[in-house]
């Protein structure tokens, strides 16, 4: 501080001495001559500033030797500032390049032009046109209380883009609010939507649209009930529909009565090939599908037949009899054959013969019921009427509307030992080929 402040002293000193001006000489001789340094330090401001800063320092440092404390260096002091007098710039370093380094080179500025920015990409455009138009089909069924029309709708939406979670968010919200037939039926039309844009053809392909439309149905309608829409005895049969009926119900006793049973069955499940169990498919012959092909549809089924008295005691019986079919499309018409052959034991009267059909794959169950009469009078042997066989539902599930219905032209008569069930779509070939002409001889009267 005592430094600063003589440097501050000096300046102002060597200031005035400039205000002041140069000293006056004195008369009759040189004004430096015989003038002595103090003469001249005390006429020279600067001078006596310069000294009683010499004077300071050497107090300072002075007493600063006799206290032990370090000396200051203070750069002003050594060079004082003098008036008009600027300090050397500091001098710039630059920064040391790196080894193998590029040194960056000057080139003609590039000038920026700014046009109108890019549209984002269809997708995010489409996706935001969807958005927009779920909000509008909300904001309706806010204000009409009409969920289900804005649901459907919606639906159709989701379905056209099903990675999109804002819409399927949209749609679940509007889905509370309708009852669980009408969400089920909103569910269906979103599958519907998203089956036409999945890449599969099914939308230009009207066979395949249609069985896209079954399975929807399906669907919507749950599991069928197992039913047998017609159960008959034929002497011959040639496809499914197409079968001759034997012409009447009414055997002889003491003979063997021959006669094929052909059973149609409806609501019977579909399984694929990887569902079934190998081991339940020993026995079976093999088609062309194969048993290990993913696309094979398996159909189980099994049939038994009782005969009854009609005090219901048990007179006979051929035990189930279990059909595998595959098939690389799944079936609409299935039908049953089985040949069968009345023991001649029979006693005269009435019985009730009833053909019991199960689904292995769902476990339903239903049968049907034909009567058939044993006569000891060859000319009773009339033409059987046209009397209906009853067809009861026996599933689990609950009994359907009409489960114990009538079917018109059920009609004939039953023979009996047990042989091997033919699945749908088989012609009478080998055994069964002989065994209808053995049908076709005229009977004999005994």
């Amino acid at each position: 501080m005592i430094v600063g402040a003589a440097a501050a002293l000096l300046l102002a000193a060597a200031f005035q001495g400039c205000a002041a001006g140069p000293a006056e000489p004195t008369a009759g001789g040189d004004p430096a001559a015989g003038a002595t340094p103090t003469a001249q330090a005390a006429e020279d401001p600067f001078l006596l500033a310069a000294n009683q800063l010499e004077d300071a320092l050497r107090r300072d440092q002075e007493r600063r030797a006799l206290d032990g404390a370090p000396l200051p260096v203070d750069p002003s002091a050594a060079q004082p500032a003098l008036p008009g007098v600027r300090p050397a710039p500091t001098p710039v370093t630059a920064p040391v390049a790196q080894a193998g380094a590029t040194p960056p080179t000057a080139g003609p500025a590039e000038a920026t032009v700014m046009g109108p920015p890019e549209p984002p990409p269809a997708a995010e455009r489409r996706a935001a046109a969807l958005r927009d138009l779920a909000a509008l089909l909300e904001a309706r069924a806010a204000a009409e209380g009409t969920p289900l029309d804005a649901a459907i709708s919606l639906a159709l939406l989701a379905g056209l883009d099903p990675n999109d979670a804002g819409l399927r968010q949209r749609l679940e919200s509007l889905t509370r609010a309708l009852s669980p037939s009408e969400a089920q039926g909103v569910a269906l039309v979103r599958e519907l939507a998203a089956a036409l844009r999945d890449g599969s053809g099914a939308a230009g392909d009207p066979e395949r649209l249609a069985g896209v439309l079954r399975q929807l149905a399906e669907r919507s309608a749950g599991p069928a009930p197992l039913r047998l829409p017609r159960v008959d005895l034929a002497e011959r049969v040639e496809a499914f529909g197409r079968y001759r009926g034997l012409p009447s119900h009414v055997f002889l006793a003491g003979r063997a009565a021959r006669a094929l049973l052909y059973t149609e069955i409806d609501g019977f499940t579909h399984t694929g090939s990887s569902q079934t169990d190998t081991a339940d498919l020993e026995g079976a012959p093999l088609d062309s599908a194969g048993l290990t092909d993913p696309a094979v549809w398996v159909v189980r089924l099994g049939q038994e037949v009782n005969l009854y008295h009609t005090d219901g005691t048990l007179a006979w019986r051929v035990p189930e009899q279990v059909v595998v079919d595959r098939s690389k499309n799944q079936r609409r018409d299935f039908f049953l054959v089985q040949r069968l052959e009345l023991p001649p034991t029979l006693s005269i009267g009435s019985y009730q013969l009833k053909v019991s059909v199960r689904d292995k794959a769902s476990g339903q169950e239903t049968e049907a019921i034909i009567p058939i009469r044993v006569v000891a009078d060859p000319a009773l042997q009339t033409p059987a009427p046209q009397t209906p066989a009853a067809s009861l539902d026996l599933s689990l599930q609950p009994p359907a509307p009409g489960a114990r219905t009538v079917r018109p032209g059920l009609a004939g008569a039953l023979g009996g030992v047990p042989a091997a069930a033919l699945s749908g779509g088989v012609t009478a070939t080998g055994d069964l080929q002989r065994l209808l002409d053995l049908l076709e001889q005229p009977q004999r009267t005994p």
